[in-house]
């Protein structure tokens, strides 16, 4: 038995939702120990590790925010489905510290000054690089 590893959760009324081992989502019911896979994160090795360390709910709608990964997974809780939104940026693997809500959107604050600032935008599932601080307040 492997015990699960996590950063962040999600809860609702019956279940706690998290992702950080195995390249998947887990859900565990409330009053229970043991974890349900739901599916793997598209768009990354199945055996990749501590890929998400935030989540960020939306209505019912999952946004996991890359830390060792290549974009965002979208998990809609009610559809179990799961969308991608890519990055495109030049590094292979994106490693956002920290997601801020500011004005309706997130400004994603990357791990290493190579990497660029990004907005995401949950209403539209768009994202956009942000290449000037000073545009950001």
């Amino acid at each position: 038995m492997k015990e699960l590893q996590f950063y962040d959760a999600y809860f609702d009324k019956e279940y706690m939702y998290s992702a950080l081992d195995f390249n998947g989502l887990f859900r565990v019911k409330k009053g229970e120990h043991n974890a349900e896979f739901i599916m793997h994160f598209p768009g990354d090795l199945s055996w990749q590790m501590m890929m998400h360390r935030q989540i960020i709910n939306v209505g019912r709608t999952l946004f996991f925010i890359p830390f060792n990964a290549h974009g965002i997974s979208v998990y809609h809780i009610d559809e179990d489905k799961m969308e991608y939104i890519s990055i495109p940026c030049e590094n292979k693997l994106l490693n956002f510290s920290n997601a801020i809500h500011i004005k309706n959107k997130y400004l994603l604050i990357p791990n290493y000054m190579k990497q660029p600032f990004v907005w995401l935008d949950p209403y539209t599932q768009s994202v956009v690089i942000e290449d000037r601080l000073e545009t950001i307040r």
